[in-house]
């Protein structure tokens, strides 16, 4: 929960400068909405709190998917900028790494509900649940 809040912290910055608002407006909230989940679940061990991160997961999913599409336009009912698409552009890669990140997001929030919908998965006294280890692996992916 602590890297998630700081997390959200340093999106926060990036709010307070007004840097990429169409991007780091709602990924600050959904990082906060991971952050209070994470330590509702630490306290209460709510199961529900799977379904909220998956979720928040699902947010960035779209947020990362719209950046990669349209580029940093804010508000969100401005055109897209589809400039970058074309090849020769140095920006192309950036939507690409967007892309990649909405797919991890994907990825994530799926691993996080089926942990809700199967909670003893693989899980014994000496190893943890099975969407643990997956989800270590999309998270080691390290794209944005």
């Amino acid at each position: 929960a602590s890297v998630s809040f700081l997390q959200a912290a340093t999106s926060f910055v990036l709010v307070w400068y007004g840097i990429n608002w169409s991007h780091t407006i709602p990924t600050m909230m959904m990082q906060l909405v991971s952050c209070g989940t994470l330590l509702l679940q630490y306290k209460d061990k709510h199961d529900a709190a799977y379904v909220v991160r998956g979720c928040a997961s699902f947010v960035r999913m779209v947020v990362l998917f719209r950046t990669a599409s349209c580029g940093r336009v804010f508000p969100f009912w401005r055109e897209c900028i589809e400039d970058p698409w074309e090849i020769p552009d140095p920006r192309l890669i950036f939507r690409v790494i967007h892309v990649l990140g909405s797919l991890r997001q994907l990825l994530n929030g799926c691993s996080l509900l089926a942990q809700y919908r199967w909670p003893r998965d693989g899980a014994t006294k000496t190893r943890g649940h099975r969407q643990l280890y997956l989800r270590a692996r999309i998270r080691a992916a390290g794209i944005p």
